[in-house]
Parts: C-alpha cells; structure tokens; sequence
C-alpha cells in the first residue's frame, strides 16, 4: 500500500462489533520510519513508535 501500512487490528469491547475500543496500525518502509500507530479510542490517546534514523528527532 502507498502508505506502508501492513497490518491493521481493531479492538472491540463487545461481540457485536459496535463499541470500537483500540487499533493498531503497524507499518514498513515508510519515509518518516514510522512503524507502529496505536489508538486508544476510549481516552483519544494515540502512541507512535518510530525507528531509529528520522532527521527530526528529539535530543
């Protein structure tokens, strides 16, 4: 895919789907070295984890 993303999970509270809770995006080969995106629906809370090498890291 153009964006890299290679697996994408979603977590939900229930069998029936309906309350979404958390999602997972996991990705290769990007540009910006991202390589996992969590989004914990219930607090809107995103973790992002990238790999080492990005020109704009903190120091």
């Amino acid at each position: 895919m153009k964006d890299g993303i290679v697996l994408k999970v979603s977590e939900f509270a229930d069998y029936d789907f309906k309350e979404l809770i958390y999602v997972t995006h996991r990705y290769e080969h990007r540009h910006d070295k991202l390589e996992v995106r969590e989004h914990d629906v219930r607090t809107n809370m995103v973790y992002e984890n990238y790999l080492p090498g990005r020109s704009d890291h903190l120091k």
